[in-house]
């Protein structure tokens, strides 16, 4: 939902800032080693933490107090702690994540009521990849700010919604279940002054790789409390307008003749990829007269879960007899190129479908 007023956009969903606290903390896949995006230590990673910390080197000092909100495994702490940094901190609602920190000797909360509870502030809040996941923003910034003190930096790293387009991967992808805010530049400035009163002073359009080979589009920006800070809005029209190319983009290419081959067959089909994107594609019927045989996940598959009546399946299940020819439709976006690697190191022998760019 694009705001009119302010030009914000948001997804309309019917929950609450609760239901999400519980699903990531019992979400287990930003603890595993092999999930992009979550504060691990690939390559990837170790190239955006760097990116980061240049950035920052010119607001922040290493006797500075930094705490990381929503830092997943912690390799931004870590990379932090590498470049001489020692006063970290972490909030990270999984548990998994947050004795990766504790092996490396950072203190991690789990939430941030519970770092508000040490009646602490820090030098350096850093929302690397947060924001966009929080239901309660207004609820969000307010701690934020309880957290801070009238000299803290702001650091906050979200997708750049105005390059959904130009990063195109698949219709409706940037769209994620998960993600539920979508900032340009532009309307995130205007959130910041609007709820804490602090005025950027470093903003920059880019782009990173949350897995290696998967370009995507990255807004990073620095702020800091301003008492003259402006408080009235300033729409952010020419972001506004990217998202609505972004939407008609989606809506064209919203087709998959790629399947058709498979359609009205007995061929055992599988789904490879048990995200946000294959959700709306069984909810759009996508699926329609084809096979279906389940659906492999790296993460759920092999624990007796099932969706849409489909089983879910591990990887391995490619070397059942029954399966060796079967069709396989990568339904996974992030990872796609990650299983095509995977099926010609098992030699499979079926056929594969790509859908995604």
């Amino acid at each position: 939902m694009l705001v009119k007023k302010c030009k914000s956009c948001f997804d309309d969903l019917q929950a609450n800032q609760d239901d999400f606290d519980r699903f990531y903390a019992a979400s287990n896949k930003y603890a595993a080693p092999e999930t992009g995006g979550s504060g691990g230590w690939s390559n990837a990673d170790t190239n955006r933490w760097n990116h980061v910390i240049d950035i920052l080197s010119s607001h922040i000092h290493t006797t500075d107090r930094i705490i990381d909100i929503g830092c997943g495994k912690g390799g931004l702490l870590m990379a932090l702690q590498a470049r001489g940094f020692q006063n970290l901190v972490g909030i990270e609602p999984s548990l998994g994540c947050r004795q990766n920190l504790a092996a490396q000797n950072i203190l991690c909360h789990s939430t941030m009521e519970d770092a508000i509870r040490q009646g602490e502030t820090f030098d350096c809040v850093l929302c690397c990849q947060v924001l966009e996941h929080v239901f309660a923003l207004d609820a969000f910034l307010a701690d934020i700010g309880k957290l801070s003190t009238p000299e803290s930096i702001l650091y906050i790293e979200v997708p750049d919604a105005a390059g959904y387009a130009d990063f195109f991967h698949a219709p409706f992808y940037y769209f994620d279940r998960e993600h539920i805010n979508h900032f340009t530049l532009g309307s995130l400035d205007n959130l910041v002054y609007q709820r804490l009163a602090y005025r950027p002073i470093y903003g920059e359009r880019g782009s990173a790789y949350p897995v290696a080979g998967k370009k995507t589009p990255v807004l990073w920006a620095v702020y800091q409390p301003s008492a003259q800070c402006a408080k009235m809005l300033a729409p952010d029209e020419k972001g506004s307008r990217a998202i609505e190319t972004y939407v008609r983009l989606s809506t064209a290419r919203d087709c998959y003749p790629q399947m058709e081959a498979v359609r009205g067959t007995l061929l055992p089909v599988l789904l490879w990829g048990c995200g946000a994107h294959l959700r709306r594609l069984l909810a759009k019927g996508c699926f329609t007269g084809i096979n279906l045989a389940g659906i492999i996940d790296r993460d759920r598959g092999g624990r007796g879960e099932s969706l849409c009546g489909l089983p879910i399946l591990p990887p391995q299940s490619i070397l059942d007899p029954l399966f060796q020819k079967a069709t396989i439709i990568i339904t996974t976006v992030l990872y796609a190129d990650h299983v095509q690697s995977f099926l010609a190191a098992q030699a499979f022998k079926g056929t594969v479908i790509l859908i995604s760019d």
